[in-house]
């Protein structure tokens, strides 16, 4: 008896209601890492907005600050790539639980339910990621704000120091508020 071979005896009609379980199962469970996955996309784009707008408005870092900053935004975005790849990676082996189902029940062939045709369209019985596959997008928006918040963070403070109205560097007695902060400490 080989080890694949069932134990116990299935009916056909049986089978088909574990079919149809498992494809119900496998679609609720892609429904919650698609939304798993953004509302962390969602809540770290909140974030990196409000950290944006600090490091437009209070830029009073020295280079060490930044560059230690700098260290903690990069290795937090690796973590969140990290993690919006592992769901994805979850999403894609249920995504091919959810193919083997359909095929068993013949949703990929043609005049199984419908005549000349599939039931389900032809992409659907590929597994493959493609360009804009909901993951695949996530994972460039993160990989996009994190270079958005590096270039953020090296920012120059001279930024502060211009005049709104001509662009022009301020005249040296002028003190930034950076200058203050420094000052007083």
């Amino acid at each position: 008896m080989s080890m694949y071979e069932p134990v116990i005896e299935i009916t056909p009609d049986k089978k088909i209601d574990i079919l149809m379980a498992e494809i119900q199962e496998r679609r609720s469970a892609q429904d919650k890492m698609r939304e798993r996955g953004l509302q962390v996309i969602i809540t770290v784009t909140a974030a990196s907005g409000t950290l944006a707008w600090l490091l437009l408005t209070e830029q009073c870092l020295n280079l060490h600050q930044r560059i230690l900053f700098f260290l903690l935004v990069a290795v937090l975005f690796f973590a969140l790539w990290y993690f919006i790849r592992s769901i994805h990676k979850g999403f894609q082996n249920c995504r091919e639980s959810l193919i083997k189902a359909e095929t068993a029940l013949g949703m990929h062939k043609n005049d199984v339910y419908l005549s000349g045709t599939t039931l389900l369209p032809t992409g659907y019985g590929s597994s493959k990621p493609g360009r804009w596959d909901f993951f695949v997008i996530l994972s460039r928006w993160i990989v996009a704000v994190a270079i958005i918040l590096g270039f953020l963070i090296f920012l120059p403070q001279c930024i502060n120091e211009l005049n709104p109205k001509t662009n022009q560097p301020l005249p040296e007695k002028h003190i930034s508020p950076c200058q203050t902060s420094h000052q007083n400490s």
